[in-house]
């Protein structure tokens, strides 16, 4: 193993840490909560119209209701890798799809989404190339991503 290999992150690991965390995390997520809410306000570029709107690393769905009601029209994705945060997510936004699933292997169609919204996730992903090649990938042409990444932390 290379020096390389040992600093990537495993993502059983990062899963089952989120997973504990799931029920409490809200409570400690200060940060994720203020670059979710830097990113929210720079969606103005966003067609109000978007039929599909994908929340990647979405957590617990903190923002899955602000979403919703910046896009009424859209369905919203949340795709997690910890089914736990999922199943907090659910409480939040009941007509949402919720997908069990890793950052750089997105199980959705090509060219299926309006919008890419990602808060935090790109640290937990072995590369930035992958995550961001599928958020391409799952973008419509014309479809806006944001995303912001951050140091790690569970």
């Amino acid at each position: 193993m290379q020096l390389v290999d040992a600093a990537l992150p495993d993502k059983r690991q990062v899963r089952r840490s989120f997973a504990r965390a799931a029920e409490q995390y809200d409570a400690y997520a200060g940060l994720q909560r203020r670059t979710g809410d830097w990113l929210l306000k720079r969606l103005d570029l966003a067609k109000d119209d978007a039929c599909l709107v994908v929340d990647v690393g979405s957590g617990t769905g903190y923002f899955l209701p602000r979403l919703a009601k910046r896009f009424p029209a859209a369905t919203l994705v949340s795709v997690d890798l910890a089914e736990e945060m999922l199943r907090v997510g659910r409480a939040r936004l009941a007509s949402g799809r919720f997908v069990c699933s890793d950052a750089e292997a997105l199980p959705l169609a090509c060219a299926c989404a309006d919008l890419v919204y990602s808060n935090l996730v790109l640290q937990w992903c072995s590369s930035v190339q992958r995550p961001l090649a599928e958020f391409a990938r799952v973008l419509q042409s014309g479809g806006l991503g944001r995303s912001v990444c951050s140091a790690r932390q569970p």
